[in-house]
């Protein structure tokens, strides 16, 4: 009696252990797939808005740095520097949560917490070849850097989109999935159990009946 009770708890446990693998093979491969998905997308779409955004401040600031026509020799220092402050002023105020445009090397931001160590170096180097381009920044705060050089005018500009509203959400759906799969796992030890007394059950009642009919004393 007791070999067969530890050979059915055995197979019970094989078999609950069989279903909580599945489960957590699945789980883990359907959580780890949608919240891949998700973030591409997401982040995809605010790349998407980014560059949108990007392009449409660049034409403002050709505009705004523009020499009246007519006017010889361009600007001249002082009324460059004024346009530029109040570039960055309205470049903040279009979506961004900061702006800087770069002359010679010398930045004039739109706030104090933007610089030039804010830009990573890969996009500085683009930008200063003459190319458009953007890089993700997930350190706190977590923000998309787009760059660009001015068209008919010396300058670099960047402009800092906010992420920390998308790097939230992408918590929260981290932790809603790894609660999902936990419910998942959970739910696999109750089927896994239920499934393994059914299967063990009757092969233990079968052993039983076959070891009484073996003990019973043969009739001469």
């Amino acid at each position: 009696m007791s070999s067969s009770r530890r050979g059915g708890s055995g197979l019970r446990l094989r078999i609950t252990i069989a279903f909580v693998g599945a489960s957590l093979a699945v789980s883990a491969l359907v959580a780890g797939t949608t919240y891949a998905l998700a973030q591409r997308y997401l982040v995809q779409q605010r790349i998407d808005d980014a560059l949108r955004q990007g392009y449409s401040n660049v034409r403002l600031a050709v505009d705004l740095l523009t020499a009246p026509e007519g006017e010889a020799g361009g600007l001249e220092e002082g009324d460059l520097e004024a346009r530029l402050s109040d570039l960055v002023d309205r470049l903040e105020q279009r979506g961004v949560s900061a702006a800087m445009v770069v002359s010679e090397q010398t930045p004039f931001p739109s706030s104090f917490a933007v610089s030039l160590d804010s830009v990573p170096g890969r996009l500085v180097d683009a930008v200063e070849d003459g190319r458009v381009g953007h890089a993700l920044n997930w350190t706190k705060p977590p923000r998309l850097v787009f760059g660009s050089s001015i068209p008919g005018q010396d300058l670099e500009a960047y402009f800092f989109f906010p992420l920390a509203d998308l790097a939230q959400t992408m918590q929260i759906l981290s932790r809603v999935l790894i609660g999902v799969s936990i419910g998942a796992v959970l739910l696999a030890v109750l089927v896994g159990t239920r499934v393994s007394n059914r299967v063990v059950d009757p092969v233990r009642r079968a052993s039983r009946a076959a070891r009484r009919v073996a003990d019973q004393p043969a009739n001469g």
